[in-house]
């Protein structure tokens, strides 16, 4: 079995550096730095400095033994999880800053960090219909071209639906020049391997609608796999976000049984007490939760949007239109899209296409759609071109800002927020 090259990990931008080392100090993650002899501690970031290019780690009072021991090596590796995301980067010049309260570890900025998708995380269903998809001729039939849907994708390959009204496909083919799109604006070329042919799982009438094509990756062009890992990794945080408790719907099991007249009777008007007074805190409550969770979208793109312009290189806009009920915002690059238009949504005409992150009023029914401005991440910084806000309310004056600092972070406030808080 050949491995690939840790150069296919290696991430040596200072903006990208920059990007991972500010999450794991937002986050508060726990990192290990350890020597080759053994010697070990764990601890998190406290500060990181960008004018001087340094890193400030907690130091825990304790023995200074082991401490000692990771002062005196020449070595150094840190390591963290973040996610299904493994960080590792090495440190030059560790040294202890002793203070008053509290002591620190200082070191200059890694030269290189290396990111590694963790096994568990690599295959990610699709949340969408219309992207990802393989376009593709037909091996058997050039001039037939194949549209085909993406079931779950991984950085190593991807499982196509192949419909039932077309011709069988066996295992053990090659198909060349195979286009690979994420969405409107990320795309690549390679050769898919067929592994495996077998029947697509059933739907609810038990009914199998085509053939299921397991297919590896040839020799990916450069940037593909980095792409394949953003993609993942966006993936997987709306799958939380779609899992989270503000968005599950409640189901009510009901069962019945044989009861008289009277106790009708009563059953109905305890509910109705019951409902006059619980109704109107149960609506405002879940407009509240509706609310927190449109806010929790929001910020999710906008974090989104800053990792985008800091990998792509280019200008990455949010921008919202209507008011009321009829709302929606979308995330695209080098321009504002329209996120009412069903053109901009999929780019077609050349028109910039919501292809980063879009949300709506449909979503969220309770939700509207206050004041907002425009907001714009500069290429390869990640930083806003000015702040800014967006805010969301409800009809039962409950209401909370998303804000965008000069740095591109978001950050929720207001009375309803999770945490509130004075904007």
């Amino acid at each position: 079995m050949t491995t690939r090259p840790l150069d296919d990990f290696r991430i040596a931008a200072r903006p990208e550096i920059e990007a991972w080392l500010r999450r794991l100090l937002d986050r508060q993650v726990r990192l290990q730095l350890s020597t080759p002899a053994g010697a070990s501690l764990l601890t998190q970031l406290c500060s990181v400095d960008v004018e001087h290019h340094s890193l400030g780690f907690e130091v825990e009072p304790g023995p200074l033994q082991q401490l000692q021991a990771l002062l005196d090596s020449a070595e150094l590796v840190a390591v963290a999880y973040l996610d299904n995301i493994r960080l590792e980067f090495e440190l030059d010049a560790l040294v202890l800053v002793q203070g008053a309260a509290l002591s620190t570890l200082r070191a200059p900025w890694p030269a290189e960090l290396y990111r590694f998708q963790r096994r568990q995380a690599f295959r990610v269903e699709p949340l969408g219909h219309s992207y990802p998809r393989v376009l593709v001729p037909h091996p058997h039939e050039p001039e037939m071209a194949l549209r085909l849907r993406v079931l779950d994708l991984s950085v190593s390959g991807l499982a196509l639906l192949l419909p039932a009204d077309v011709p069988p496909l066996q295992a053990g083919l090659s198909l060349n020049a195979a286009r690979v799109e994420l969405d409107g604006d990320v795309h690549f070329e390679t050769t898919l391997h067929l592994q495996h042919v077998g029947p697509c799982s059933p739907d609810a009438q038990g009914i199998s609608h085509g053939l299921r094509l397991g297919c590896a990756f040839g020799t990916l062009p450069s940037g593909a796999e980095r792409a394949l890992q953003l993609y993942i990794d966006q993936t997987q945080k709306r799958q939380r976000l779609l899992k989270s408790p503000e968005l599950r719907l409640m189901q009510v099991h009901r069962r019945c049984h044989g009861f008289t007249l009277l106790e009708a009777a009563i059953v109905i008007a305890v509910l109705g007490i019951i409902a006059a007074v619980a109704v109107p805190s149960y609506g405002s409550m879940l407009a509240r939760q509706q609310l927190r969770a449109a806010g929790a979208h929001l910020a999710l793109d906008l974090r989104t949007a800053r990792e985008e312009a800091l990998r792509s290189g280019r200008s990455v806009f949010v921008s919202s239109r209507g008011s009321g009920p009829a709302w929606c915002w979308g995330v695209s690059r080098d321009a504002p899209c329209d996120c009412q238009s069903e053109a901009q949504k999929e780019g077609r005409g050349g028109a910039p296409a919501c292809s980063v992150g879009r949300g709506e009023a449909r979503d969220y029914p309770l939700v509207e759609l206050g004041r907002a401005d425009t907001l714009e991440l500069q290429p390869g910084l990640g930083r806003a071109l000015r702040a800014g806000s967006i805010e969301l309310k409800t009809r039962k004056k409950h209401s909370l800002q998303v804000q965008l600092n000069a740095l591109g972070r978001a950050h929720l406030c207001g009375p309803d927020a999770p945490k509130p808080a004075d904007c």
